[in-house]
C-alpha cells in the first residue's frame, strides 16, 4: 500500500509540474488539445468538435424553405466521379440550381440537419460581415486604417494596415499558419482561451499590401472590428444581418475561446449543408433574398473583382475573404481545411456544398484538388 501511495504521489507531482510548466510557458492549450485528440483516438480537430468548446447561438427566425427542383431524385451521378468524391470521406453533398435543391446525399450518420464544423468557411462569413458594416456606414471604407479601431496593434507597419489588407490577407502581420505545429498560433487559437491576446502578440513587420499570406489571424482582427463598431457579439450580428434574413432552417453555433468569450472567427461555425448553401446563393443573387437586400451588390462585386498587391500584380485566387477560380467559368467559393466547400457558379446559377473529413492536396494555384470534382459534378448534373 505504501508503494502505491508513493507511486501515485510521484505521478501527481509530475503531472502538476507539467501543468505548471505549460501554463508558465504560454502553452496551456496543449492540455486541452491532447486530451481531445490523441486521448480519444483523433490526430487533430474534427468536424464534430463543438461539444468540447463553449459556443454562442446564432439565432434564426422564420425559415424560408428551400424548394426542390423538378429533377430532384431523378438525376444520376457518374459512378467514376462519385468514386473520386468518396475518396475524400464526405459527410454531405448538396447542390442548388436556381435556388432549389437539385441533388443531395449524406454519408455515415450525417443527415440534412447535422451540424458540422465549417472550419475556414467561417472566414468568408466574417468577410461578409465587414461588407455589411460598410453598408451600414459603421466603417468608412475598405481603406480605413485598422489602428483606428484596434489601437493595440504592434509592429513597424501597424499604422498603415487597412481593412482591405486584412480582407485580402496582405496585412504583413507575422502570423504563423502552420496546422502541424502544436506550439504555433493556430494550435493556441483553436485550443487556447485567450484568442485576442494571442492574436495581438504578433506584429506587422512586412509592408502591408506587398505579400499575400493566408492567415486566420487577419480574420480574428476583422471579427474584433465587427464587435467594436457594432457593439454586438459577432454571432449576434451575423444572426441579425444574415442568418435570419437568409431564412436559415435552424440556429447555428459558433465556438468561443472560453465561456462568454469571443468567437473563433477564423473557424468553427456549425450548421447543416442546406443552410450553408444559402450563403452561396446570396453571392449568386448579388446580395438579395426574396427581393430584399441583405448585402449590397457593390460589395458582392468587390468579392468577385481581382484584388491587387501594391505593385499592381494580381492576387487572382483570393479576395475579400473568398477564394476564386476560373475553372470552367468564373467561380467564387469558401472553403475549410477538412474539405468544407460552398461553391457559387454564376455560369450555371448553381451552388455546391460539400462537407466532410478530408480534402485534396493543393495545386499550383493553391486550390485543393477535389474542388474541381464538385464543380464537375455541377456541370454533369445540369446537363442531364
Amino acid at each position: 500500500m505504501k508503494f502505491i501511495r508513493v507511486f501515485f504521489t510521484v505521478v501527481a507531482t509530475l503531472l502538476l509540474t507539467v501543468i505548471i510548466a505549460l501554463e508558465s510557458s504560454g502553452n496551456a492549450h496543449l492540455l486541452k488539445g491532447i486530451s481531445n485528440t490523441y486521448f480519444v483516438g483523433h490526430t487533430g480537430p474534427t468536424i464534430d468538435d463543438y461539444p468540447i468548446f463553449e459556443s454562442r447561438l446564432v439565432e434564426t427566425s422564420e425559415e424560408i424553405p428551400l424548394k426542390f427542383d423538378d429533377k430532384y431524385g431523378a438525376l444520376k451521378v457518374d459512378q467514376a466521379l462519385m468514386g473520386k468524391i468518396e475518396e475524400f470521406d464526405p459527410a454531405a453533398l448538396l447542390v442548388l440550381k436556381d435556388g432549389a435543391i437539385l441533388y443531395e446525399k449524406y454519408w455515415d450518420s450525417y443527415n440534412n440537419t447535422s451540424m458540422t464544423n465549417s472550419f475556414s468557411v467561417a472566414k468568408s462569413i466574417v468577410g461578409l460581415s465587414i461588407g455589411k458594416c460598410l453598408d451600414l456606414h459603421l466603417l468608412k471604407s475598405l481603406d480605413q486604417k485598422v489602428i483606428d479601431i484596434i489601437p493595440e496593434l504592434k509592429g513597424t507597419y501597424r499604422e498603415t494596415i487597412t481593412l482591405r489588407h486584412l480582407m485580402n490577407m496582405t496585412s504583413g502581420i507575422n502570423f504563423d499558419e502552420s496546422y502541424g505545429n502544436p506550439f504555433g498560433f493556430m494550435a493556441k487559437a483553436y485550443y487556447g482561451e485567450s484568442l485576442l491576446e494571442t492574436t495581438l502578440e504578433y506584429t506587422a513587420e512586412t509592408e502591408p499590401g506587398t505579400v499575400w499570406k493566408y492567415s486566420g489571424g487577419n480574420t480574428i482582427l476583422l471579427s474584433v472590428i465587427v464587435k467594436r463598431v457594432t457593439g454586438q457579439h459577432l454571432s449576434d450580428f451575423v444572426s441579425a444581418h444574415f442568418w435570419k434574413p437568409l431564412g436559415a432552417s435552424q440556429p447555428a453555433l459558433w465556438n468561443l475561446d472560453k465561456k462568454d468569450g469571443i468567437e473563433k472567427a477564423y473557424c468553427c461555425f456549425y450548421s447543416n449543408a442546406a443552410d450553408f448553401a444559402r450563403f452561396g446563393q446570396l453571392i449568386l443573387d448579388s446580395g438579395m433574398v426574396d427581393g430584399k437586400e441583405v448585402i449590397s451588390r457593390n460589395f458582392i462585386n468587390e468579392i468577385k473583382k481581382d484584388q491587387v498587391l501594391k505593385d499592381g500584380s494580381p492576387v487572382p485566387k483570393y479576395g475579400m475573404h473568398f477564394w476564386k477560380t476560373d475553372y470552367k467559368s468564373d467561380i467564387v467559393y469558401a472553403r475549410g481545411i477538412l474539405g468544407q466547400f460552398i461553391i457559387s457558379i454564376p455560369d450555371l446559377n448553381m451552388v455546391v456544398v460539400r462537407l466532410g473529413h478530408r480534402r485534396g492536396d493543393k495545386d499550383e494555384f493553391d486550390h485543393p484538388s477535389d474542388v474541381y470534382l464538385y464543380i464537375d459534378l455541377a456541370y454533369q448534373l445540369v446537363h442531364q
